[in-house]
């Protein structure tokens, strides 16, 4: 009976849900809008490539005492060179260019050093010395298998490609909730300025209307956003072969774990901003004066834009934002920390969301009773004056 009464009260939620998604997806305006995103997103995956001109070839320097090793290091660097789309020029002279330095040692290995700004993708390093192995094993067909074992440089830059997908899909996320938000802005103030809060209150308890209001708008968030990450992963995939930007800007789209933590990452900062957005257009008596209200809200999304630009570009002093709840989603989308760190982060986040959920069911009423706490905070003042 517990389970069915529960069923029961969250009827008229799923009421006032139902009412929200097919206010918004009935329109033709909405369907035309949803399919700009993914439309410009596959003409872009065929258009750019064909408009970017053809990499100039990186002029790199190969250092080898043995001009046989020289030589198959330059064949090597060639095939790699062109699984990646890239060409090489060797310098002749020792002018300042990103080095391949090979060794022999002890007769029975090869020491390759690659480095710093070296023009190839991990797998392409891989593939040299993996080819530099095999040729190096048929010329020394008599002795033990040669093995090429890679020496990184000192100070390695990071490869910023896993930070570049990580940014495109908080990017994508950031407009996905920025939409969804002012819809359901516009969701909750319409009820007060058209005075159909006291109908939907004469039918539904505060807190289920929230939670209607919250779920319908978030159905229409996640169409949205299913559009926009499975136009990405269809033109990252779909993206002729010279357009290796594309691919290495969607790779994460293609695990699904990454999938996964995105909406759920998506999630947690709709529930928190949403409730937030609720409460305000609760408390406003007008559409006007919810948009009003919400301005410092939709300052905060700004500046949590412009710091996860900051963070992808590698400025310090961000970290600590992750504690930050307006700024935790994103930020552990983007850094992706520690499970202990990101377990901390979504703790804060989930109180916030309950202390703005609790205001938005207390706005969500025709005369709402002051709460508790400005009650006491009231009677002490006027203890204090006493």
């Amino acid at each position: 009976m517990g389970i069915l009464t529960r069923l029961a009260a969250l009827r008229p939620a799923w009421l006032i849900a139902e009412r929200e998604f097919k206010f918004y997806v009935a329109t033709a305006s909405f369907w035309i809008a949803l399919a700009i995103g993914p439309a410009l997103m596959l003409g872009a995956s065929f258009v750019v490539p064909a408009t970017l001109k053809p990499d100039a070839p990186s002029q790199i320097a190969i250092d080898a005492s043995d001009p046989g090793l020289r030589t198959q290091a330059i064949e090597a660097l060639v095939a790699a060179g062109k699984l990646e789309g890239r060409a090489f020029i060797v310098a002749a002279s020792p002018r300042p260019a990103p080095r391949l330095e090979l060794r022999r040692v002890g007769g029975q290995s090869i020491e390759a050093r690659f480095g710093a700004g070296f023009p190839l993708t991990s797998a392409g390093q891989t593939l040299v010395l993996r080819t530099l192995e095999r040729d190096a094993a048929r010329a020394d067909a008599e002795r033990a298998t040669l093995t090429v074992r890679l020496v990184p440089p000192p100070s390695a830059p990071a490869r910023t490609s896993p930070m570049a997908g990580r940014l495109v899909l908080v990017i994508m996320l950031w407009l996905t909730l920025t939409g969804s938000l002012g819809m359901l802005l516009v969701a909750v103030a319409r009820e007060r300025a058209n005075r159909a809060l006291e109908c939907l209150l004469a039918a539904a308890r505060p807190w289920q209307i929230v939670l209607g209001k919250l779920s319908g708008v978030g159905a229409v968030s996640l169409l949205v956003l299913a559009s926009w990450i499975g136009s990405a992963t269809i033109a990252g995939s779909a993206a002729p072969g010279g357009a290796h930007l594309m691919r290495s800007l969607f790779a994460d789209l293609a695990n699904p774990a990454a999938i996964a933590g995105a909406v759920g990452v998506y999630l947690l900062a709709y529930v928190l901003y949403g409730l937030a957005v609720v409460a305000v257009g609760a408390a406003a008596q007008d559409t006007a004066a919810a948009q009003n209200w919400s301005r410092p809200i939709f300052a905060v999304l700004l500046a949590v834009f412009f710091t996860s630009l900051a963070a992808a570009s590698g400025a310090e002093g961000v970290g600590w934002l992750t504690f930050a709840p307006p700024f935790t989603p994103f930020l552990l989308l983007l850094t992706q920390p520690s499970p202990w760190i990101a377990l901390a982060g979504a703790a804060l986040v989930a109180v916030t969301a309950a202390a703005a959920g609790s205001l938005a069911v207390h706005g969500l009423q025709i005369a709402p009773a002051q709460p508790r706490f400005w009650r006491t905070v009231r009677h002490a003042l006027k203890a204090v004056r006493a």
